[in-house]
């Protein structure tokens, strides 16, 4: 394992992640100069042009952007140094697949660690890297320099999402799959809520985790009716989610609704509840990464005080289907679970994760890219193939932050050994707080 490690430039130093400092210098002067703006136009492979891509050059001369405005100075920012990172990215890496996941802070780690998770356990794609020429990149963008972006107003959040998103639009086209893995950022680029982006005139091209994962939970909910005490068929959901989705912009429950009254059963159709819970505190316990033993009283305490509203007939019979709808609640379900277990009939009910739900589709993109490559020379035995893909999938995280502060949370919350290397990004900050 010592010699593939190495072979693969695994940066690590006594289980301790290293730091990986980014120079900025070099890529800043490609935007210097309106003449040189067309460049943020092309895609990095072959210099074509998308509806997208036509649609950012808008940006820059738009009178609905003030230059002088730190979140608009923000915006713009963002689109010139993901361009930088998204062209370099596709220079550097050819023959290489990548899957890129942001999120304001460690969430979007957390998301892509469970894809990891999932795609290892796959002989078909094991089998595929002993005979391909292709490399696996999973890389984590966390903005943690501007988190939490749930705290944030409503416009600013708004370009902050849309920053974001036109970030990682830039990175996919240049070399792979792209998320938003953050839930208040998904939330503002959904339709109706782009404000942002409607108003420069882009449409939302990434993949939509909002809806999908609506899509997934519901469906497991359909094979867990049961009666209310009038007899009544219902469904009953229960969302996990941060504070601003789940009780402020209530988006699950409205996604969850429509899709409730838009799907045709059989036979008949239960009444469905949503049950969202919020907790203000959970993100920025994992983030200031608390001592685990802090975290799982804060969770079980209020998980325990919300399962207590629940209806009585619930708790008894346990036909719940939960949704752990913030990327970093994949933390903390062992803690929960402790929670569900004070009731019995709770104690194995049904949680779905982001990552988990997001395996599948990421795997069957890195397949096909897979199944399309050159077969390699000499292939590798199923052994060198297994530790091959165990070392291609730690995550590379790139950081607005301060590193240094992300390995510390990284440490305490144990999650160190699944990432390469944290890149600081300096080139992704602006002066100005937002």
């Amino acid at each position: 394992m010592l010699s593939v490690a190495r072979a693969l430039g695994v940066a690590s130093r006594r289980g301790t992640t290293r730091i990986a400092t980014q120079g900025t210098r070099g890529s800043v002067g490609l935007f210097n100069g309106r003449a040189k703006l067309h460049d943020l136009g092309k895609d990095p492979r072959d210099g074509s042009l998308s509806v997208f891509q036509t649609s950012l050059l808008g940006v820059f001369d738009s009178p609905k952007i003030d230059p002088n405005n730190p979140i608009d100075k923000r915006l713009l920012h963002f689109i010139k140094e993901f361009h930088s990172l998204s062209s370099k990215s596709a220079e550097q890496n050819l023959g290489q697949y990548e899957c890129s996941f942001s999120d304001s802070g460690l969430g979007g780690l957390i998301f892509a660690i469970d894809v990891a998770k999932e795609l290892k356990k796959m002989p078909e794609l094991i089998a595929l890297i002993q005979r391909k020429e292709v490399g696996i990149i999973m890389r984590h963008i966390g903005d943690i320099s501007f988190a939490p972006y749930g705290n944030k107003t409503t416009p600013s959040l708004s370009k902050l999402a849309a920053s974001l998103g036109i970030g990682m639009e830039l990175l996919r086209i240049a070399s792979g799959l792209s998320y938003i893995a953050c839930n208040t950022a998904s939330s503002m680029l959904m339709d109706g809520r782009s404000d942002a982006l409607k108003a420069l005139g882009f449409p939302t091209p990434l993949i939509q985790i909002i809806n999908q994962s609506a899509e997934a939970l519901y469906e497991k909910a359909m094979n867990r009716i049961c009666l209310d005490p009038t007899g009544k068929a219902v469904m009953h959901i229960v969302v996990f989610a941060t504070h601003h989705v789940a009780n402020n912009m209530q988006v699950y429950q409205k996604v969850l609704h429509d899709l409730h009254k838009k799907t045709i059963w059989s036979g008949e159709k239960p009444e469905l509840h949503v049950h969202a819970c919020g907790p203000q505190s959970w993100v920025a316990s994992i983030e200031e990464g608390k001592k685990p033993e802090v975290i799982e009283k804060l969770v079980v305490n209020d998980v325990r005080e919300f399962l207590n509203i629940l209806p009585a007939y619930v708790r008894a019979n346990g036909k719940i289907t939960v949704g752990l709808f913030c990327t970093h609640y994949p933390y903390v379900e062992g803690d929960m679970r402790k929670a569900f277990e004070i009731y019995p009939a709770l104690s194995d009910v049904p949680m779905l994760s982001q990552g988990k739900i997001f395996a599948k589709p990421t795997a069957d993109n890195l397949l096909n890219v897979l199944k399309n490559a050159p077969d390699r020379k000499e292939w590798l035995t199923h052994k060198a193939a297994e530790e091959l893909l165990e070392g291609l999938l730690k995550i590379h995280s790139h950081v607005t932050g301060d590193p240094s502060a992300t390995l510390q949370a990284l440490d305490h919350i144990k999650l160190g050994d699944h990432v390469r290397q944290v890149i600081n990004e300096p080139r992704l900050q602006t002066p100005n707080e937002v």
